[in-house]
């Protein structure tokens, strides 16, 4: 469940390695030709094949009440080695369910934007996910506290945009609609957002209702 994983006897230290190769391919059929496009009938789906996700990662403890996790996305760049990097943060764990980590993260926004592509429903998020998020990277830099417990859970950050160079793929846009970081011209952006989520009604782990709601400014 871990992947590869050492730690020493007396648990101050622990580390684990972990990846996923996602490759993804289509073949569409399609009509004759239309003499009105040329080569290209009006509504041609393109065919091919790429790697949708090549990540590799570290994470593991330290002292116990610390945290780390770091992967980097082979798949990922915009150009620039930076990009691929999606988590890179420190945690540092308090006694209580409450938590603080600074670093490179997913924002805390939706319950199917924030689970692992590893254990989708579907092949992909709903479209109304996609909708609503601020740009195609949901890693973001910043720090954030995270209080759970089994029946519910809050989480709340304050983060400016994701690791990278400039480009579209790691830049919000702002009021004007221009990304902030093109071309290295204007401010970033910066953003306070949250989630909090529960299990309301539950008899026990298979049988409960679960409702969340999130927001961002």
């Amino acid at each position: 469940d871990r992947g590869l994983h050492w730690s020493t006897k007396d648990g101050n230290f622990s580390v684990s390695l972990n990846g996923r190769i996602q490759p993804a391919s289509q073949y569409n059929f399609i009509n004759e030709p239309d003499p009105a496009f040329g080569s290209n009938t009006a509504n041609e789906l393109n065919s091919g094949m790429n790697i949708r996700r090549a990540r590799l990662g570290v994470e593991g403890t330290f002292l116990k009440i610390w945290d780390y996790k770091f992967e980097y996305d082979f798949s990922r760049g915009a150009g620039t080695v930076a990009a691929g990097i999606t988590d890179a943060f420190i945690r540092y764990n308090f006694d209580s369910p409450l938590s603080l980590k600074i670093g490179s993260f997913k924002e805390p926004f939706s319950l199917e934007e924030a689970t692992s592509n590893r254990f989708y429903t579907f092949i992909e998020r709903h479209m109304s996910v996609n909708t609503f998020v601020d740009n195609p990277n949901t890693y973001k830099t910043g720090i954030g506290i995270n209080y759970a417990v089994p029946r519910w859970q809050t989480g709340l950050a304050f983060q400016t945009e994701p690791v990278g160079g400039f480009g579209q793929s790691v830049s919000s846009v702002n009021a004007n609609g221009n990304q902030s970081r093109n071309n290295g011209s204007g401010d970033i952006g910066w953003q306070g957002i949250g989630r909090i989520s529960g299990r309301p009604w539950m008899i026990d782990e298979t049988k409960f209702w679960h409702f969340g709601v999130s927001a961002c400014h």
